[in-house]
């Protein structure tokens, strides 16, 4: 019976905590009142919301007939600092109002595709607007309107006119023309261009991503030689190693592998080689020095090293200890206030302009709310290697709601976990450059056809419950596609199955996982699988 007067004081004192900003923020937002906005800009002219805030109030304005004043009001506005969100908002006041057409065309030059050729823009500031034309896909206007061979090359290369592109990419002097065009004659299939290509070329980092192509059609011998001559370092010694090993020329591989080990230039790769020298050793009968490399592997962090201790029967997860001896400060009193509004993005923006002066148990308080902050903040403070990020990187946020998904679709809790904080953080609002969109990262068609399937309706594919069921209800479909191989499944959440049916499919797990021919996708399988360890192990110890 004591409960609800318990819940309102605690609801009362977070309120008491906002900030009065952004009490009168919510007010304005929910009033449309102009009076209210001007004076949140007049007296709180360093909040970090102020320049959204401008085209908020200049929008109302102008709607409301006072040009001039709206026009006042966008003067000076920053608008790095509006999200894309408000980049069609932006344009219609712009060219509403007559303002400097730079300023727009810079910042969100989707939306000004008449302008750019009126703009007169440096060789910089059009780097700038094409890359970003080309990250909205945008191909066809970026070849409307460049002069640079390399751009229009890459804008044809993404429309798959790959003889147009490799027209205007072969004789350009850019050095990025090269890679694109190589890849065209792969596209081609023309082995004898390519291969002339790369001769005229004389590229180390040419012929590694040949040597790739090669590897990735299984031509292995023809890889190894051009591994050979793409440069002396760690990656192309690996591969060269890796071939030799499944060419079953352990003796070769394994002084490959030693050579490469010259060059590991972190933790992950000591972890990587000494996971395949013990490998190769093993085949070798070797068994001695075989375990020497593998407890030597356990010793890092990583996919490698995580594998190499559940095959020694040792922990997965060292859970960092660290002693909390405070309570939360007054920064970090202010930003769960600002939370409790609803303004999470503003709370992240205060919250890593002023991290180094958030306590460790404002970090905790605030992994209750919003894990990806927390987790970044705790990176950036005290490093990820320290106890305290140790002690916090594996949150199980929504654990009631993952128990309850996991069960109905008979996805491991592990793996939902693992997934999530590969591909967002735990961000709920998480964007990707291809359009993924939450905590599972869904592309709006996959999410769509899934709630097809298992007649799910659905209005916000970033609500918590939505993005988590119908990306565990993808996890299942892909599962079952590939008969519970779990390496296949991951690699199929990242990479779509069709891309990986078309792979070499080795029976060997890790040869698998390294010849994955996207960089991407190999270094996604890697840390899901990590992840995946470390979470069984944890849920195993902390049960719900």
């Amino acid at each position: 019976m004591k409960l609800l007067p318990v819940l309102f004081l605690l609801t009362a004192f977070v309120f008491s905590q906002v900030p009065a900003e952004y009490k009168l923020l919510k007010q304005f937002r929910d009033t449309k009142d102009v009076k209210v906005g001007l004076f949140l800009l007049n007296n709180y002219p360093d909040a970090v919301f102020k320049d959204e805030l401008k085209v908020e109030v200049a929008k109302l304005l102008a709607e409301s007939g006072d040009k001039d004043r709206a026009r006042f009001i966008l003067t000076g506005i920053n608008l790095d600092n509006a999200r894309d969100e408000y980049g069609e908002t932006v344009a219609k006041l712009w060219l509403s109002l007559g303002l400097e057409e730079k300023v727009l065309v810079l910042r969100f030059p989707e939306h000004a595709i008449e302008l750019l050729p009126k703009v007169e823009l440096n060789e910089q500031e059009r780097e700038k607007v094409y890359s970003r034309l080309l990250s909205k896909g945008l191909y066809k206007e970026v070849l409307n309107i460049s002069e640079s061979c390399f751009y229009r090359g890459l804008s044809l290369f993404r429309l798959r006119e790959y003889e147009r592109s490799l027209g205007e990419l072969t004789n350009c002097q850019d050095d990025r023309a090269k890679v694109y065009a190589l890849l065209v004659y792969i596209k081609l299939g023309d082995t004898k261009g390519a291969e002339d290509f790369l001769r005229q070329a004389g590229r180390e980092d040419l012929y590694y991503k040949y040597a790739w192509h090669l590897l990735s059609k299984g031509d292995l011998k023809k890889a190894r030689k051009f591994f050979l001559r793409s440069g002396y370092n760690f990656e192309s010694l690996f591969r060269v190693g890796l071939i030799d090993f499944i060419l079953g020329r352990y003796r070769l591989a394994y002084e490959n592998f030693s050579e490469a080990q010259r060059f590991a230039a972190g933790n992950m790769e000591r972890a990587q080689v000494s996971f395949w020298k013990y490998k190769v050793l093993s085949k070798l009968g070797e068994r001695e020095l075989a375990e020497y490399y593998l407890k030597e592997s356990a010793r890092y962090e990583g996919f490698y090293a995580s594998v190499a201790r559940k095959f020694l029967g040792l922990p997965v997860y060292e859970k960092g200890e660290f002693k909390l001896v405070g309570k939360p400060s007054p920064l970090g009193i202010r930003l769960l206030g600002i939370q409790s509004l609803g303004f999470n993005y503003y709370m992240r923006l205060e919250a890593l302009n002023r991290a180094e002066e958030l306590l460790p148990e404002d970090i905790l308080e605030i992994l209750k709310v919003d894990p990806y902050l927390a987790l970044k903040v705790a990176a950036r403070n005290y490093g990820a290697n320290s106890p305290f990020y140790r002690g916090i990187a594996y949150p199980l946020p929504f654990r009631p709601l993952v128990q309850r998904i996991s069960d109905k679709f008979a996805v491991k809790e592990a793996l939902i976990y693992a997934v999530m904080r590969q591909e967002s953080l735990f961000d709920t609002r998480a964007l990707s450059k291809s359009n993924a969109k939450g905590l599972m990262q869904l592309l709006d068609t996959t999410a769509r056809w899934k709630a097809e399937r298992i007649g799910f309706v659905y209005d916000d594919i970033y609500d918590i419950e939505t993005n988590i069921t119908l990306g565990v209800a993808y996890l299942r479909y892909l599962l079952d596609f590939w008969n519970g191989d779990l390496v296949r499944s991951v690699a199929s959440y990242n990479a779509g199955q069709g891309a990986v049916k078309s792979w070499q499919q080795y029976e060997d797990d890790f040869v698998f996982i390294e010849t994955i021919p996207y960089d991407e996708t190999r270094r996604y399988v890697k840390r899901v699988i990590w992840f995946y360890y470390v979470y069984s192990e944890k849920l195993s110890k902390e049960p719900l």
